[in-house]
């Protein structure tokens, strides 16, 4: 092992002077400026109405700017979009429409099957329900009315009432009731 002389090795470490500090400390010669609408009313007013004026304008600014970023966004997708993809939403576009046309087309139907056998039709069409489909997905227009029979056309009368007469030709006529007949001539002998 070599022999070291530690006390040779070690070098001087250098000796850092005090620095002194000074600080002078004035007095300002005139108090800050105080804005003018601190102790005017009317000037703070007109200066709130300044911001809100101001602030309203960036708003605007900021809307205008977002809904270009959002429109360069959108158009920045769609040249992104593939040939596939581009198919793809033009085929479930294609499909809303398709499913939209056919539900027209039910409905029409429906609106067949109970137009003259319901009262109130549009009522009718909104209390279909599953149960009054049949297994194909049409109407079961007896099922319907059996469930609903207070929207059911009352039939008329097959026979009028009164005594039958022999009109010409041999047919057989009904007579009108006497009340109908006593309303008829008392109207004639008002003229």
């Amino acid at each position: 092992m070599p022999d070291t002389n530690d006390s040779a090795q070690v070098a001087e470490e250098p000796q850092t002077a005090p620095v002194e500090v000074t600080v002078e400390v004035t007095e300002p010669d005139e108090a800050p400026e105080v804005p003018e609408w601190v102790s005017d009313p009317v000037a703070a007013y007109k200066a709130v109405q300044a911001a809100r004026r101001e602030a309203a304008e960036a708003r605007t600014k900021l809307k205008t700017e977002q809904d270009a970023a959002a429109k360069d966004a959108e158009e920045r997708r769609q040249a992104r979009l593939t040939a596939i993809e581009k198919a793809d939403d033009a085929r479930k576009k294609a499909e809303a429409r398709a499913d939209a046309a056919e539900q027209r087309v039910v409905a029409a139907e429906r609106r067949a099957l109970l137009t003259g056998k319901v009262v109130d039709l549009d009522a009718a069409l909104e209390l279909i329900k599953p149960e009054h489909l049949s297994t194909d997905g049409s109407l079961d227009v007896d099922a319907f009315l059996e469930a609903r029979a207070f929207l059911k056309v009352p039939e008329p009368d097959p026979e009028p009432s009164g005594p039958r007469l022999s009109g010409m030709n041999g047919r057989s006529v009904h007579a009108p009731d006497k009340s109908a007949l006593n309303d008829a001539i008392r109207r004639a002998g008002r003229r």
